[in-house]
């Protein structure tokens, strides 16, 4: 088990079908915690959904299909999210 920040330090080494295999993966397991737990002003710290975005602290305010939203209207992966409320998460 990692975070994401682990996952991270060794993203480049992953081959390609390693890196997909890796998010289906994270993925799954990430939404399988988060979607149940996961209430209206919890404060994450994740990576946006967009390319080449930088972690940053998020609040959550609803899901929209299998993304997070947060209060601020920016869409988050549940594979990006490093923490919830300080809790460190680990996939």
């Amino acid at each position: 088990m990692e975070t994401t920040r682990d996952l991270d330090r060794r993203w480049d080494d992953l081959s390609l079908k390693d890196q997909f295999a890796e998010l289906r993966r994270r993925g799954q397991a990430a939404d399988d915690w988060l979607r149940p737990r996961l209430k209206a002003g919890d404060k994450l710290r994740a990576t946006k959904s967009v390319c080449g975005s930088r972690e940053a602290s998020f609040t959550f305010s609803h899901w929209e299909g299998d993304r997070i939203v947060s209060t601020g209207g920016s869409l988050i992966a549940p594979s990006q999210v490093y923490s919830v409320n300080g809790d460190v998460l680990r996939f």
